[in-house]
């Protein structure tokens, strides 16, 4: 891992990152706004180091931000208002356009996906996922899951079958898309989830959990592959196939870890102080990955200094 760019954002928190459909732009919730930053040239080996500031600011939620995806030619973000908003990204990628709101929890949604016949899933804080309906249906909320606890991450797994989501009951929960019943695998972890990965070429689901445990599960065969300590928190991750590689902030380092085995593959101490927190980013095309990170207090703020680091691989 190459570190190629610095973001400082300042005091605002930072809530969900995601690289728009070139890499050129990275989009990022701070407080009640979207940012946009521009993150690379077209000659990404030739770039150097340096630190941007946000061009675009975009208001759509009534709260706080808490997750932004890029999906197709659509931004996806979801709020504590307990909505979430589809955007239009291909008029201009660094000036997302509204374009519709979902809105049926009641409380913080946490995450989403986009399964490739179009339907949307969200999950919330209020213990439901939501499949949300397309065409005729368009917004209608078409089927519902109440799991009873809060929910963090989700994905559609086996061309979009099943849905794979966290709480904080300490399981990982598949859902069958397709089903008329409401019964659900679970995976079990050792402490509430802090992050969830798929590795979608090699059917593998893992887990992070607050007692600084990940797990890995073949998603087929619902067998454990190995469970491993670590010697911080990881929160959220991102899986690289083609190299079998988890890759995640751990503490002020970006760690590796090898899909198969859960071995490290290698860790690189970034920060001085602070911490890298729960939102990365991939772009698999240009191989780059984002970490949100808290640095240093200002002036005694608790909060500290809020930056985006851009590493290629």
């Amino acid at each position: 891992m190459r570190l190629i760019r610095k973001i400082e954002v300042g005091v605002d928190d930072i809530h969900g990152l995601d690289f728009s459909t070139s890499g050129n732009t990275l989009i990022a919730g701070v407080n009640d706004a979207l940012y946009t930053f521009p993150v690379l040239s077209d000659r990404i080996q030739n770039v150097e180091r340096h630190e941007e500031k946000p061009v675009k600011k975009i208001f759509g939620h009534n709260s706080e931000v808490m997750c932004v995806k890029q999906i197709g030619d659509y931004l996806y973000t979801t709020s504590n208002d307990a909505s979430c908003i589809r955007w239009i990204l291909y008029y201009d990628e660094s000036r997302p356009q509204f374009s519709y709101r979902f809105a049926n929890h009641q409380e913080l949604v946490t995450d989403l996906d986009v399964c490739p016949d179009g339907t949307l899933a969200t999950c919330s804080h209020d213990g439901s996922v939501i499949l949300w309906g397309t065409k005729s249906k368009w917004g209608d909320v078409v089927k519902r899951w109440d799991l009873g606890c809060r929910l963090h991450d989700l994905r559609y797994v086996f061309d979009g079958q099943k849905l794979m989501v966290s709480g904080w009951d300490a399981s990982i929960h598949m859902l069958d898309v397709g089903s008329n019943g409401s019964e659900t695998i679970e995976f079990p972890l050792t402490d509430v989830v802090t992050g969830m990965a798929v590795s979608y070429k090699r059917h593998i689901v893992v887990g992070a959990a607050e007692d600084r445990h990940i797990r890995a599960y073949d998603m087929h065969l619902s067998t454990l592959l190995w469970d491993e300590e670590f010697s911080d928190y990881v929160w959220r991750m991102a899986v690289i196939d083609e190299h079998q590689l988890i890759v995640a902030g751990c503490g002020r380092s970006i760690i590796g870890i090898d899909l198969l085995s859960g071995k490290t593959a290698f860790d690189h101490t970034i920060l001085d102080s602070g911490h890298f927190n729960e939102w990365i980013a991939v772009h698999y095309e240009r191989k780059m990955v984002a970490l949100a990170a808290i640095e240093s207090s200002l002036n005694g703020d608790y909060r500290g200094q809020n930056n985006i680091y851009v590493f290629q691989y």
